[in-house]
Formats: structure tokens, C-alpha cells, sequence
């Protein structure tokens, strides 16, 4: 893997792909800054430029951040230098959002997950982003009250590990419903037990508290953005996002604004049991990965019904515990 540059010119980490490649949208973000405040734009290329490289790292994801925003909608500066506020103020059709925009620098993740770039090649252990993006949610969550708009927090990263490998739906239900737990009942007097069943513990959920109660109403939903990911064709970032949305949020998010991103939510609305989440597009297409490989392997299941391989289908139907045939 090539070895990143900083605007400095000094060695960077490998875990990040090369800053030169965010040129372009570190180029088209200074000059909307500065149009919009001219100390704002000072402030963030102070922090561009600085010695330290989480600041630097944080003053890219900013931009490209605000790239990926404003090729979808329209955005204006929201935050007032010297005062603070919320970012940015993101005009899509069904009315403004307010976006606040955070950094996991690659030097954290490199702790938290133990992903380091430049390993040898082979199979090793790591650790997921979600209490990593828990705390940051618990940081910046804060600054999003008081607003009468629907309000999100995203979050990117340059971390390429990352990009690739914790950014999948399955990584990101427990912001939503916590840890997966196996429950049941056991009575020792008779020695009856319960058939194990698979639940949510609500003590991890950045939503709701442990008794299911909504705790966090201001914030509409949580973008995780992977901007770790290099097109070689154009040699620009590419974005892996997803969105999880708040489901008892005080101003939801409209999908439909956002056909491209993948949303997760509670299908059913309840957090009785069973609790299950869906991932959709705001197109209406399923972006789950269980979903669709899920989904993959019915199809395969119908390719043998409708090539008459009857008996291959009743055997693999049967070690799956079902009956009944495809439609």
C-alpha cells in the first residue's frame, strides 16, 4: 500500500490512503468556506495545516464530509465562528437538516480495532468501531440539542481497514439495539428448562435506555462514512456510508430525500420480541448484506425448483427445518 502524505509533506500512516487524493475536495471545500466566512475558512486550514495529525485528519474528513453532502443537496455554513453551533444547515426537499461532522482519526481506530495498515498478509483479530462510535456519539450528541429540525451526526473516517471491513450493516444494529444476547429460562427445582432464543440487550443501544425508553429524541439518525477507498480509475475517494435511524426521534429524518443510502430501522416499530431491524435504501432496495445473501440463496433455491432438481430441494429444505417449497 502506498505511504500517505500530509499537506506538510511528512510521512503519514498507511492505514490512510494518500491526502493528495482528497485535493479536490479539499480544493472546492476551501473556496465555499470561504465565501461562506472567511474566518472559518482561516480556522480550518489553521487545522489543516497543523502539526498535530488528528487535526489534520479531522480538517479532511470535514471536506469531504461536506463533498458528499453538497453532491446531493444544497448546504450552507451553519456554525458561527466564535460561537459555535451545529455545522451545517443541508437544504433537501423535505425541509433543512442539521448536520454536525466528526472525525475516528486512523491512529485511534489503529488502537481501538487493532486493524494496523501495512500488516503482513493472514488471518489476525480485531476489535468492531462500535463503542468507538458510541463514545463519539456521546460527545458530540450535545450540541444537537434545542433544535426544532431534524438533526444528524455524521461520522468519517480515512481509515481504509475500516472503510472495508466494519462499515457493514451487521456491525452497526447494536447502535440501534445493543449487544445480541442468548436468553432462556432454566427452574431448578424441576430442572425444566426453556428453548434458547436469540434477544437484544439494551444496555449498549445509543437510542434507547435499558427499559426501552427513548433517550436520545434530538438526534434523527447516526451517517458512518468510510472514506478510506480509492477509485485507481479517477484516483478520487469513494464513500461507503450507512445511516442509522433514531426510531422515536422528535423530527425523523425523510428518507426518500437520500435514494442512495442505506438505512437501518426497526421494521415493526416496537421493541417487543422479536425486535428486528431492516436496512433500506431510500429508493426502496434492500442494502442489507445478511438480507441479501439471504435473498441470493432463495434464488438459488427457486434455480433448482424450476430446473427440476426436486430432490436435491427437498434435502436441503429439510436440513433447513422447512416444508414447503418455493414459490
Amino acid at each position: 500500500m502506498a505511504s500517505a502524505a500530509w499537506p506538510d509533506g511528512s510521512a503519514a500512516r498507511s492505514s490512510a490512503p494518500p491526502l493528495e487524493l482528497y485535493r479536490d475536495s479539499l480544493n472546492s471545500y476551501a473556496c465555499w468556506l470561504d465565501h461562506q466566512s472567511p474566518r472559518a475558512c482561516k480556522e480550518w486550514a489553521t487545522r489543516l495545516n497543523s502539526t498535530d495529525n488528528g487535526s489534520r485528519e479531522g480538517a479532511v474528513v470535514e471536506a469531504v464530509c461536506w463533498d458528499w453532502l453538497a453532491s446531493r443537496h444544497e448546504v450552507e455554513l451553519n456554525e458561527i465562528p466564535g460561537q459555535g453551533g451545529v455545522d451545517f444547515l443541508w437544504k433537501t426537499p423535505s425541509g433543512p437538516v442539521l448536520v454536525e461532522v466528526s472525525a475516528l482519526t486512523t491512529a485511534k481506530l489503529d488502537t481501538k480495532t487493532g486493524l494496523v495498515g501495512g500488516r503482513p498478509s493472514g488471518p489476525i483479530f480485531y476489535s468492531l468501531i462500535t463503542r468507538s462510535v458510541r463514545e463519539k456519539i456521546g460527545d458530540k450528541a450535545p450540541q444537537l440539542k434545542g433544535h426544532k429540525l431534524p438533526c444528524m451526526l455524521m461520522i468519517g473516517t480515512l481509515h481504509f481497514e475500516v472503510t472495508h471491513i466494519c462499515l457493514g450493516s451487521l456491525e452497526l444494529e447494536e447502535l440501534l439495539l445493543g449487544q445480541r444476547v442468548i436468553r432462556g429460562s432454566f427452574d431448578p427445582e424441576t430442572g425444566e428448562a426453556s428453548e434458547p432464543h436469540s434477544a437484544w440487550s439494551l444496555k449498549s443501544s445509543v437510542f434507547f435506555d435499558e427499559k426501552g425508553q427513548s433517550s436520545i429524541g434530538h438526534l434523527s439518525g447516526v451517517v458512518l462514512a468510510g472514506f478510506g477507498t480509492i477509485d485507481d480509475s479517477r484516483n478520487f475517494p469513494l464513500a461507503k456510508t450507512c445511516c442509522v435511524l433514531n426510531p422515536c426521534a422528535d423530527y425523523p429524518l425523510n428518507t426518500i430525500d437520500h435514494p442512495d443510502l442505506c438505512f437501518g430501522q426497526l421494521r415493526s416499530g416496537s421493541l417487543g420480541e422479536p425486535a428486528r431491524i431492516e436496512w433500506v435504501r431510500g429508493d426502496g432496495t434492500p442494502c442489507d448484506d445478511a438480507s441479501l445473501c439471504a435473498a441470493r440463496r432463495w434464488q438459488s433455491l427457486k434455480n433448482l425448483y424450476q430446473a427440476g432438481e426436486l430432490e436435491l430441494l427437498r434435502e436441503i429444505l429439510r436440513s433447513d427445518g422447512v416444508c414447503d417449497e418455493p414459490d
